[in-house]
């Protein structure tokens, strides 16, 4: 890591530096891409508008963007990207940080924001437009029925699809995971319903060596696939109907106390039979 990007970790936070985003164990497996995220990652790295990327959590929306400014010829792309995870009781300290961007008129960083709701990502184009910042802004969110409601201003849209990147699964299976058994295979792709990142969760414990059943802790599950209150039924209700959905499956109206997807999504575990 450059000495100069080590000087700037703490003057950044709560952002954090694209090579501080290299060093997470997410980034260190192998990227797998097909056309349209090909196509995804040239319009993040050639265009100079602000952008919004949209879609479904679990399908590469973050790994694509750190992969576009890896694949940046010159390093002062990389050098200047600065990334921070949206979270509500963060606000107020993340806000403050963007703002000092946008009004240093010297400052030429490309600011990525993830899990970034509407009305925030409208609050930073304002800032953007008050201060006349030419610094690049990327927001990221897993919510597209929001945005409909709530349309940002100024930004160009990337919507990704799950049937952009379902081709991907095939090719991690047949990549990292190419041990595991040609039935366990075609489970993992049922279950994961083309979104790469919960083939890799159930791939990684049946490799772990769970025979019987894939057990995913439930934290591990909503941390790295989820944006949603656990103990608020209408996300639960939401989220888990969106997953119906994909499956052509009858969305569920209403949840009781002892209901399955209470004990689904609060108890230990999640089980899944392979």
């Amino acid at each position: 890591i450059p000495a100069a990007i080590k000087s700037r970790r703490n003057k950044v936070a709560p952002f954090h530096t694209w090579y501080e985003q290299e060093m997470k164990k997410s980034n260190h497996s192998p990227f797998y891409e097909n056309e349209r995220v090909t196509a995804v990652k040239d319009r993040i790295r050639q265009t100079d508008c602000d952008l919004r990327i949209l879609g479904l959590s679990g399908i590469g929306k973050t790994r694509i963007v750190h992969e576009a400014f890896r694949g940046s010829t010159e390093s002062f792309y990389r050098n200047n990207y600065l990334y921070v995870a949206y979270s509500q009781e963060e606000e107020s300290c993340i806000k403050k940080a963007i703002t000092g961007h946008l009004s240093a008129q010297s400052d030429n960083c490309t600011l990525c924001i993830d899990n970034c709701p509407p009305s925030f990502a409208n609050n930073i184009q304002q800032i953007k437009n008050e201060y006349n910042a030419k610094n690049r802004i990327i927001t990221i969110y897993n919510r597209q029925d929001q945005d409909s409601t709530n349309k940002v201003q100024d930004v160009d849209y990337i919507f990704v699809a799950i049937e952009d990147v379902s081709s991907i699964v095939d090719d991690i299976l047949s990549g990292i995971y190419s041990q595991i058994s040609e039935d366990k295979k075609r489970i993992i792709k049922e279950f994961s319903a083309g979104i790469p990142m919960m083939a890799v969760i159930l791939a990684d414990n049946i490799k772990g060596g769970h025979v019987n059943f894939v057990k995913i802790p439930n934290d591990e599950l909503l941390g790295r696939l989820l944006d949603i209150n656990i103990g608020s039924e209408k996300e639960i209700l939401m989220f888990f109907n969106s997953i119906l959905k994909i499956l052509s499956i009858n969305p569920v109206n209403k949840m009781s106390k002892d209901g399955f997807w209470t004990k689904l999504i609060k108890e230990d575990t999640i089980l899944v039979s392979i």
